[in-house]
């Protein structure tokens, strides 16, 4: 079965609001659900809603995401360990339901693939993007191998994995996340060390395609990118991009 799924807290639901629609609209994934991050009331939703107790967070961060895999933990949620997960931030747009091509590729993750993206650019490195973070210089073993600055960072707003794999990834995680929690000011951290753990494991990586997910989190988008006024959606090399993401910034796009 493959899934889509997000998480928000209360707090974060108006600025999810517009993706939770779009997947209503668009989306041909075979389960779609929303991890509700907090124990107030659960929002009434068309999609799949599941809540995240705070005492079942295992891996706080200071924005309340989940996308580490503490989603895991949500109260009630039912899943096969063959199950691919795509789980994804909360500013995306499904603009169409999946090809053929895509959902082949997502059937094929076995044990140990894990899918994702470029961050910035292709070939950005987790010491560039450790200035991007405010590096604080707390000392933490996973930086003590030179060979580590020079690893790639991933988008990780957008991963795709099968629950096995997501719940050895988000035990990693867990594991290292106290002693490492210091170590950046921003926020994303969560994507620094999800991108160290993913390079450093015994995980396959398989390249997530610019037509399934794109983004231009503080970069220009990739050649081929474009926005088609008339299908008014974001598009590569001409065909419609599945998950837009980052749309809500102001950003110009190429026409």
């Amino acid at each position: 079965m493959i899934i889509l799924a997000t998480g928000a807290n209360a707090a974060y639901m108006p600025k999810i609001t517009a993706y939770l629609n779009s997947i209503i609209l668009n989306s041909s994934f075979d389960r779609n659900m929303l991890i509700f991050v907090g124990n107030g009331q659960l929002p009434e939703l068309n999609i799949e809603c599941y809540r995240l107790r705070q005492e079942a967070i295992g891996a706080p961060a200071q924005n309340a995401c989940v996308q580490h895999g503490d989603w895991l933990n949500a109260d009630g949620l039912q899943l096969e360990e063959s199950d691919v997960v795509v789980f994804t931030d909360g500013d995306m747009f499904v603009q169409r339901g999946m090809s053929d091509k895509e959902r082949g590729a997502l059937e094929k993750l076995g044990d140990g693939d894990v899918m994702v993206g470029a961050n910035q650019f292709e070939g950005q490195t987790l010491l560039q993007e450790a200035h991007n973070l405010g590096f604080t210089g707390k000392p933490w073993h996973g930086m003590q191998d030179e060979k580590v600055w020079r690893m790639p960072v991933f988008n990780t707003g957008c991963i795709a994995a099968n629950v096995a794999t997501w719940r050895n990834l988000y035990e990693q995680y867990r594991i290292e996340w106290q002693e490492f929690a210091g170590c950046f000011q921003h926020y994303a951290k969560q994507q620094w060390l999800l991108s160290y753990l993913i390079n450093k494991g015994s995980y396959k990586i398989k390249k997530m395609q610019f037509m399934f997910h794109l983004h231009n989190h503080g970069q220009a988008l990739p050649s081929g990118a474009s926005w088609s006024v008339g299908r008014n959606a974001l598009t590569y090399m001409g065909e419609t991009v599945l998950l837009r993401h980052f749309t809500n910034n102001g950003a110009n796009y190429p026409i």
